[in-house]
């Protein structure tokens, strides 16, 4: 339907990596923020259990080991993600030293990574101010940043798809690829696979194939094969491959893909969710844009008649008109696959739907950006609406957050100097909407969302890592690293409690007939079980705990000390 190069502001399609001067000037800005608010403070968050400090032990061990193969934790293969963001932290690690800041730095990379992607691709259809605006708004969603700030997989394989599909729909716009973006392309979906496996390949298949479905272009399909870059995805992945397969056999993969996929997406074995459970993690993931977004779906016809009132005067109204609509269904279409897909797995987490960021502010911009709002109007009215109940949640969330979170843990001298930059900017978003409008208005509320996030950080840090880490258990109550003895968790295993500890775990299973059986504790041992407060409570004076004294006693958790010699059977 549309072979050849679609008109953009009466310039053809841009180049893939095509800036000016000013261009960069305005990316350096842009990136100086993201840096700014996705760096503080992310050296002294703890790991926050489960998932992070699974990574970032399993990636210290391929140091430790050599072995770059097979990821391990607490002794254990781990097999259900492939090696990239394991390499990624491994080689962090290497180089700057195992901490917090180490585990999570390639997200942080790749999270600043995604942020130039949306910046590239919002230049190739508009000017340099809309491609800052996209570039920001992505990076102040509070998913997006979230994510950029943990050490998981979905940072890295977000961008590689954000980098595929951005590839994709430029040579679309174009009419064809050039050779360098084919070989981006195929690099990226290489990239996917080592990250997360087929997931990521089957998002971006989907994803363009109903695009093409839609705007009745599906033998465009052809454009995007391309031999030398089969090549290239298999000279990528199949060195790594050959020799997992080697290590682990192929039965092992079979199970593995099978339970990784049916028992998931089918069974949900993990993280069972409601079917709409995406829509709240929309709503929370994506505001404030997630107000907005809604808008566009239900009217649609009045906004597009309010923003092609902008190309009057313009010799190729139709190509512009047409370019804007393409837009719309590219980003939308992208939008709605991703959240549909994850809403039919049985599991669900909020971080699944992170492939589809950079759709939002693209989508926003694209049907929003410059339109007329005349005063009296329902849009007008609505728009009104919005920043103010923005504004109301904000001022309650200043007010209350001390109460919700306990004042012991903000941190007073930024916090109030944010928080009073943060008030100054909400009230200057409110009256300047009502004086100039959505577009001066929306500028602010940008900046707003951004001190308030960046308050949000530095108030919270304290209170999850308190919450969701026992890295304070095992510096103040454990022997130092590299001391022997015994660590055992009773009931549950905080995967934080192997990374901070630097010990194999042994795991106490209280529903066993002799839950200590299992484990050798020779007689010049010292062994520790850590549990949590709440069983200790219950079972306090179970047998099994006869030998052992109280040690330490937190809010959360506890840990109790051998008293008595005693032996017991082989621990392995």
């Amino acid at each position: 339907m549309h072979s050849k190069p679609l008109i953009l502001n009466n310039k053809p399609g841009r180049k893939f990596f095509e800036l000016d001067k000013k261009d960069l000037f305005v990316l350096a800005g842009l990136l100086l923020l993201v840096i700014i608010l996705f760096f503080s403070n992310i050296g002294s968050l703890p790991l926050f259990d489960p998932d992070e400090p699974r990574y970032a032990a399993a990636s210290k061990g391929m140091v430790e080991t050599g072995d770059w193969i097979v990821p391990y934790f607490n002794g254990m293969p781990r097999l259900n993600k492939p090696p990239l963001f394991y390499w990624s932290v491994a080689l962090s690690f290497k180089f700057f030293g195992v901490s917090e800041f180490s585990a999570r730095l390639p997200s942080l990379i790749f999270g600043i990574g995604g942020v130039v992607v949306v910046f590239l691709w919002a230049r190739s259809l508009w000017d340099r101010w809309k491609a800052f605006c996209a570039g920001f708004f992505l990076a102040i969603c509070p998913l997006y940043v979230s994510v950029a700030r943990l050490c998981i997989t979905d940072m890295a394989l977000s961008f590689f798809l954000y980098l595929g599909l951005y590839n994709f729909y430029l040579g679309y716009k174009n009419g064809d690829y050039t050779k360098v973006q084919k070989y981006v392309l195929y690099i990226s979906f290489a990239m996917m696979f080592l990250v997360k496996g087929h997931v990521g390949l089957l998002l971006f298949l989907l994803v363009v194939s109903m695009f093409l479905l839609i705007v009745k272009d599906l033998k465009f399909l052809i454009k995007l094969w391309d031999p030398a870059g089969l090549v290239i995805f298999f000279f990528i992945i199949l060195p790594w491959g050959l020799m997992f397969i080697h290590t682990i056999g192929m039965d092992t993969i079979t199970g593995l893909i099978t339970n990784e996929t049916y028992g998931r997406f089918v069974g949900g074995y993990q993280h069972p969710e409601p079917f709409y459970f995406y829509a709240m993690a929309f709503f929370f993931g994506f505001f404030p844009l997630s107000f907005f977004i809604p808008v566009l779906f239900l009217f649609g016809k009045k906004i597009r008649k309010g923003r092609d009132r902008l190309v009057d005067g313009v010799q190729d109204i139709s190509s512009i008109k047409d370019a804007k609509e393409i837009d719309i269904k590219f980003f939308s279409v992208w939008l709605i696959v991703v959240i549909l897909f994850f809403s039919m797995s049985k599991s669900k987490l909020f971080t699944y739907i992170l492939p589809m960021a950079p759709a939002v502010p693209l989508l926003f911009i694209s049907a929003f950006s410059g339109m007329e709002i005349k005063r009296g109007s329902w849009l007008y009215a609505f728009f009104l609406f919005i920043f103010l109940i923005f504004f109301a949640f904000s001022v309650i969330t200043l007010i209350f957050l001390p109460d919700w979170i306990g004042s012991r843990y903000l941190i007073s001298n930024r916090v109030s100097v944010i928080s009073w930059l943060f008030c100054i900017c909400m009230t200057v978003a409110v009256i300047g909407f009502l004086i100039k409008g959505f577009v001066w208005g929306r500028a602010i509320i940008g900046l707003s969302t951004y001190t308030l996030l960046l308050l949000i950080i530095l108030n919270l840090h304290i209170f999850i890592g308190d919450n969701r880490s026992v890295k304070y258990t095992v510096n103040e109550f454990l022997p130092p690293k590299g001391e022997g003895y015994i660590l055992l968790s009773y009931r549950k295993l905080p995967s934080s409690l192997v990374f901070y500890s630097g010990k194999h775990v042994g795991l106490i299973e209280p529903w066993l007939d002799d839950p200590l059986g299992k484990f050798e504790i020779d007689n010049s041992d010292d062994v520790y079980i850590y549990m949590r407060a709440k069983d200790y409570r219950r079972h306090k004076d179970d047998e099994i705990f006869n030998d052992f004294k109280l040690a330490s006693n937190e809010d959360g958790a506890v840990v109790l000390k051998k008293i008595m010699k005693q032996r017991y059977k082989s621990f392995d």
